[in-house]
């Protein structure tokens, strides 16, 4: 049985039990005068039963009228406008809800509908600004990858441990191709410097971070197929002032001697930029 039969059920019982409640009043009444005023009682108002029920059926028929009425202005519209709120929600964010009942109901039902409208309109600015937004990001991915992959220095990022995370063309060409000392995602950073001095280096980055909020930074010599490399460490800060991991720099020497106007520009540029990293 679904709800609407329920209701109708609940309201015919409801109808009668009053009416029963009505009839005993009065049956209840009647016995409590004496069989002598009961007798004449009934020949008083014998002539008029006809006026005496006349309320009864009509209080039946206000009864039934009103549960009618009542069902189809207020409770089965309203029983409809939620299940096309569910659909709505649900199914087709388009359809909109149409109501027969009540005009407090239809003027819910038009606020909602003019609710719906905005929600899609504002969703519909968010997705073009997300894709908007997502478009410009590849773009500046991609630009990003091009700088990063043609700078005339070697870059290696690295997380706290050393781990790598990142390097670029330029730092695995000055590293070399040797067997196990070639850069490589998620390698440690001493095993492919093979630095006496990267692990005091790291260590003093990590002092110099926890006494002072400047980030800091290092340098110390590489070398690698019989030339020297400068490397400038760096360390990498959010924006709770936690390390987030390590930066470094490879430049050949001889490379910083021969083009002065040009490698040095280019190296303090990058140390300039490094500067202002702070991990969002």
């Amino acid at each position: 049985m679904n709800l609407r039969a329920r209701l109708t059920l609940l309201w015919v019982i409801t109808s009668l039990l009053i009416i029963l409640l009505l009839l005993g009043a009065g049956i209840f009444i009647f016995h409590q005068f004496s069989p002598s005023d009961q007798q004449i009682l009934i020949e008083v108002l014998s002539p008029y039963r006809f006026h005496l029920l006349s309320p009864l059926f009509f209080l039946i028929f206000a009864l039934i009228w009103g549960a009618k009425w009542f069902l189809e202005k207020y409770w089965f519209p309203l029983e409809q406008m939620l299940e096309d709120m569910e659909l709505i929600h649900k199914v087709n964010p388009s359809l909109r809800i149409e109501t027969r009942g009540s005009s407090q109901l239809k003027a819910l039902a038009a606020k909602f509908n003019k609710m719906a409208v905005n929600t899609a309109l504002a969703q519909n600015e968010i997705k073009k600004n997300i894709n908007q937004a997502t478009w410009r990001l590849e773009e500046e991915k991609h630009l990003f990858e091009a700088l990063f992959e043609n700078l005339p220095t070697g870059v290696i990022m690295t997380n706290p441990e050393g781990h790598i995370l990142l390097y670029n063309h330029q730092a695995e060409k000055l590293l070399g191709k040797k067997k196990g000392l070639n850069p490589g995602l998620g390698r440690d950073i001493r095993k492919i410097f093979e630095s006496s001095e990267l692990e005091q280096v790291l260590q003093g980055l990590r002092s110099q971070l926890a006494e002072s909020e400047n980030v800091s930074e290092r340098s110390f010599f590489l070398e690698r197929n019989g030339r020297p490399l400068k490397s400038l460490a760096h360390a990498l800060v959010n924006q709770h002032h936690l390390l987030e991991g390590f930066l470094f720099y490879l430049e050949e020497q001889a490379s910083l001697g021969e083009f002065p106007d040009s490698q040095e520009v280019s190296l303090m540029q990058e140390r300039k930029i490094s500067n202002n990293i702070i991990l969002r």
